[in-house]
C-alpha cells in the first residue's frame, strides 16, 4: 500500500513547515490554509484512518497536543477563536485519509465561514428516536 502524504512527512520524505513535534505527535503547518496560523496535528507513531483506532495513551498524547496548539494559538497569534475540525475516515471526506486535527485560528469578522450546514430536516419524532439509539 502506497504511503500518504503525512506519513511521507512523519518519514522525512516530503519537508513540511513544522511547529511542534514531541514523542507522540507533529505538528506543521497546513499547505493551504483557511486562516493564517492553520494548523495540522498528526499523530507520530500509531498511523491510522481514525480517532478511535488510536490507543489510550496515544489518544491523550495527540489532545494534550491540540490543546497546546489551541493555546499557542491564541497567544502568539492574538486570535479569538480556534475551530478544530477532524474529517475522520474516509466517507467524512478528508484530502489525505490519515487522522489529523485542523486547528483554523479565527477572528471576528475574518470571512471564514467552516459552520456546518443543516442539510437534513428531521421531525421531533425522528430526533427523538436517534436520541434513543444513541443515548449512552
Amino acid at each position: 500500500m502506497e504511503k500518504t502524504l503525512f506519513e511521507k512527512i512523519l518519514d522525512g520524505e516530503i519537508p513540511a513547515k513544522k511547529i511542534y513535534e514531541d514523542e507522540h505527535t507533529l505538528v506543521i503547518l497546513d499547505a493551504f490554509p483557511v486562516s493564517p496560523g492553520h494548523l495540522l496535528v498528526l499523530p507520530k507513531k500509531e498511523r491510522v484512518t481514525s480517532i478511535i483506532q488510536l490507543s489510550e495513551d496515544a489518544r491523550n498524547a495527540f489532545f494534550l497536543t491540540v490543546s497546546k496548539m489551541n493555546q499557542h494559538l491564541r497567544e502568539v497569534l492574538a486570535c479569538e477563536g480556534v475551530n478544530m475540525l477532524v474529517n475522520d475516515q474516509e466517507a467524512a471526506g478528508p484530502h489525505v485519509v490519515f487522522l489529523h486535527l485542523h486547528l483554523i485560528p479565527r477572528w471576528k469578522n475574518d470571512g471564514v465561514d467552516v459552520r456546518v450546514q443543516s442539510l437534513f430536516k428531521s421531525s421531533e419524532d425522528q430526533l427523538l428516536r436517534i436520541q434513543k439509539k444513541l443515548q449512552l
